[in-house]
């Protein structure tokens, strides 16, 4: 930067100054009008590790929050995210015979219409709340059975009656909660309150195994990337391939992506989603039992340092490389991390034009 000539030619110091500054200033420009003008920001990871949450936080945090339509398009998603999860339990009871009531799931009509057709019943969130209430087997005896609740049913059956109430908008948290399969592509811009007029491009893309095939296509340009990783799922099997382990699946994808010559000059940002659900699972559920080769026992520090190791050992090139412990639905926490990630970015954008 500033060329000063050959070794044979004398050159005026102050002139040499100002080109100097000149170029300097040159890059500046372009690198504030061009390089930092957007950032593209790509969310991975495999289903239900969180990324669709971390993208309504952004919206809580620079977009103004969840708009009056949004409400609305999601009371129904709410409401199955409660009926899914009291079938999972009822399916249970069924599958392993634990009588409601003194009977078989099959002879208590309210629990055999839940299974085969939900909508005969006049106000589903009724009965739904006082089979979960009052039949106290559901809580403590069969929902440990229940590997594969998704982590927000426990919320959504105890909030059963009021999801399913006439009027029911539902709250910042119903809607952080609220599960939904992402498919194909979904493109989010925003300019942040804090950053400096740049604006951000986050793409969320779906995490089965059936959408995965269209990664590629968002692979291109890359500022970031965004890798989402559920710490919670190490005792749960994919929805679309029940002998395959969640976190098993999950570190293969991260190992081939996290690797691939698409995000060679990207920033790689690992994070460990579901903290506050690994925190309880750990309690009772060994990671031994699912990874054998894991000794800590039903301690959280020791499981985290197990699955961050697992992680950490599949990326070869460690620089540019971040790892983070979230939970998506706090929205504390993610502004935390968001803010770590943007300033990571800015230097390597800065980097990349030669500012820094």
């Amino acid at each position: 930067m500033g060329a000063c000539g050959s070794s044979n030619t004398v050159t005026d110091a102050n002139s040499s100054g100002r080109k100097s500054v000149i170029g300097i200033e040159t890059q500046v420009k372009a690198y504030n009008t061009a390089d930092r003008s957007t950032f593209k920001i790509v969310l991975i990871g495999t289903g239900e590790c969180g990324k669709s949450t971390i993208l309504k936080q952004m919206k809580i945090l620079h977009m103004g929050g969840f708009s009056k339509e949004d409400k609305i398009e999601l009371v129904e998603a709410c409401q199955i995210n409660v009926l899914n999860a009291m079938q999972m339990i009822l399916q249970k009871c069924r599958d392993e015979g634990i009588k409601l009531r003194g009977k078989p799931v099959d002879e208590v009509s309210v629990a055999n219409s839940l299974l085969v057709n939900a909508h005969s019943l006049g106000n589903a969130g009724t009965e739904i709340a006082g089979l979960w209430n009052g039949e106290e087997c559901l809580r403590n005896e069969v929902l440990p059975l229940v590997t594969d609740m998704p982590d927000s049913g426990v919320y959504f059956l105890d909030r059963a009656a009021e999801v399913y109430a006439a009027g029911y908008s539902p709250s910042d948290m119903d809607l952080l909660k609220v599960r939904r399969r992402t498919t194909g592509i979904n493109e989010t811009k925003f300019v942040p309150a804090d950053g400096g007029g740049r604006s951000i491009r986050m793409i969320d893309v779906g995490g089965q195994r059936g959408e995965r095939m269209k990664w590629m296509k968002c692979f291109d340009s890359v500022d970031a990337v965004m890798f989402i990783a559920s710490l919670s799922e190490y005792n749960q099997t994919l929805e679309e391939d029940s002998t395959k382990n969640r976190l098993t699946e999950s570190l293969d994808v991260f190992k081939a992506l996290a690797n691939t010559a698409f995000f060679k000059n990207s920033a790689v940002f690992l994070f460990l989603n579901k903290d506050d659900v690994f925190k309880e699972k750990i309690k009772e559920f060994d990671i031994a039992t699912y990874f054998p080769d894991y000794k800590g026992g039903l301690n959280y520090d020791l499981g985290l340092k197990f699955i961050q190791g697992k992680y950490y050992r599949r990326r070869k090139n460690k620089e540019n490389f971040y790892v983070h412990v979230t939970t998506a639905t706090n929205t504390k926490s993610v502004e935390f991390v968001w803010r770590a990630a943007c300033n990571v970015i800015v230097d390597l954008k800065a980097n990349s034009v030669g500012v820094l």
